[in-house]
């Protein structure tokens, strides 16, 4: 139980010490029969919280919890869950052990409800305002529970309060803590962007510094401040004048400023929307996509526009 507590505290506050996780392993290797549940799960994480390379303790902590799994709480199960993500990411040659428990363990690892924060909410608020289209509290395939997300680019917004954190003692400084470390190099390995906001940046500040500041929170994904000015210009612009001006007005952008508007919009019309291959369509899906967010009765127009007009348009 001392080792297993001992590297459950270094992996939770994001600290790798190598010669005491050699020194673990080694010793763990030899007296691994004493461990129970509980010591077995919480140094199985740890050493893959820290991102540990060698599979050998990985590999015999996970045999024995196997053979130990009807013992497992769902606390355990969930941080066995984790681990078998980090290695079929990382060390995909390694054949785990708790492979054919995964169904019970990913349960285990989704089981807790989410309870979104204010701060969450207000956030979510504001990038909707900024243009960036997102699912609220979205659960991943793999079970990540993801606070703002945006499924079909891979693309994320978590927001960390103060249990992401700890405070170091010396400088007084909020650290990210192992958990959320471990988690964010999970989410990179199953090919999302993430980009975090913590609390403490984010309160007290005015409107317009929250506003940069989520902005800038975008642009570490892939998302411009060029296309989120794009999709705000049209979303004020359709407003105040006719369908078949606001579908220039796309066209106009789409034809000129070259960027990734899925990043921000999100998932694409379904294909039932998209015209017959018969029909000319230069740049129609992204422009009946957009003015459908915005200003739905200029679809129709836009779509007609773009149509029988499109060559035109074009030149």
């Amino acid at each position: 139980q001392g080792m297993a507590n001992t590297v459950w505290a270094f992996a939770t506050a994001g600290v790798a010490a190598e010669l005491l996780f050699e020194s673990i392993a080694a010793e763990a290797r030899n007296r691994i029969v004493e461990f129970n549940a509980q010591d077995m799960a919480n140094t199985v994480w740890s050493f893959a919280c820290v991102g540990w390379a060698e599979s050998e303790i990985l590999l015999q902590l996970g045999t024995a919890a196997a053979e130990c799994r009807d013992d497992l709480n769902d606390t355990q199960k969930s941080q066995l869950y984790q681990v078998a993500l980090y290695v079929r990411a990382e060390l995909p040659d390694l054949e785990f052990p708790l492979s054919a428990d995964l169904a019970s363990l990913r349960a285990a690892y989704t089981g807790c409800e989410a309870r979104p924060s204010e701060l969450q909410r207000d956030i979510s608020a504001l990038l909707e305002e900024l243009g960036w289209r997102h699912t609220f509290e979205y659960v991943t395939a793999e079970g990540f529970s993801l606070d703002l997300a945006q499924p079909d680019s891979k693309r994320a917004i978590e927001v960390d309060g103060p249990s992401h954190y700890l405070k170091d003692a010396t400088s007084g400084e909020n650290v990210v803590n192992g958990a959320t470390q471990f988690k964010s190099r999970l989410l990179r390995s199953y090919g999302w962007r993430v980009s975090h906001v913590a609390f403490f940046e984010y309160q007290r500040k005015s409107e317009t510094e929250r506003r940069e500041l989520l902005i800038r929170k975008l642009a570490e994904i892939g998302v411009s401040d060029e296309a989120l000015a794009v999709v705000l210009l049209l979303k004020s612009s359709v407003r105040s004048t006719t369908p078949t001006l606001a579908s220039s007005l796309a066209a106009h952008f789409f034809l000129h400023l070259p960027i990734d508007l899925a990043a921000i919009l999100g998932q694409p019309p379904s294909r039932s929307e998209r015209p017959p291959p018969s029909t000319p369509r230069p740049f129609i899906f992204p422009s009946s996509s957009i003015l459908s967010l915005f200003f739905p009765e200029a679809s129709r127009s836009c779509y007609d526009t773009l149509t029988t007009r499109g060559s035109n348009a074009a030149k």
